[in-house]
């Protein structure tokens, strides 16, 4: 395999015997998926920047919070991820990238929003003061956010991923 191929799992060890398998990731796909992170904890911070704003001021309940919160790293992660994680230049087409883009974060969000809202449900009653009540909620958005990061790097490479490249598959 090439280092520049974007991953399979194969039977490593010295002993063909041996019978392990690891994951192997080519070094195009290892690069791309830490610009994805980078970009995707710059959003995140963006994101925890609102929830500290709102939720810990009280201006509004937990998931209202964690939905605006989330509208404002929408922005960061679309252009980081478009121009610098994928190197997506030019005017984007709406049919084939603004809007899948929109389904994958909107599903992304939903679900961590959800998840945050669960977690946040479980533990904040065990959480008094309002400065705590907002780092628990903050780290459960982390949680939430750890949970479903492949997910959404595989969503968002189908989205600005270079179909070229992509292998057909085989039989």
């Amino acid at each position: 395999m090439t280092d520049d191929s974007v991953g399979s799992i194969g039977e490593t060890g010295t002993d063909a015997g041996e019978g392990r398998f690891r994951l192997r990731f080519g070094r195009k796909l290892r690069i791309t998926f830490s610009k994805f992170v980078a970009t995707s904890l710059l959003a995140m911070i963006s994101s925890h920047l609102m929830v500290a704003l709102l939720y810990w001021t009280h201006w509004t309940t937990a998931g209202v919070a964690l939905t605006i919160s989330y509208a404002a790293g929408v922005a960061v992660n679309y252009f980081g991820n478009r121009r610098w994680t994928w190197g997506r230049r030019g005017r984007a087409k709406f049919r084939t990238e603004v809007l899948p883009y929109l389904a994958v974060i909107g599903l992304y969000g939903a679900a961590t929003v959800g998840v945050s809202k669960l977690l946040h449900m479980w533990v904040g009653p065990m959480v008094d003061g309002t400065a705590f009540r907002g780092i628990a909620l903050n780290a459960c958005v982390l949680v939430a956010n750890a949970l479903l990061l492949i997910p959404k790097f595989v969503g968002l490479d189908h989205v600005f991923g270079d179909r070229r490249l992509r292998r057909p598959a085989t039989t």
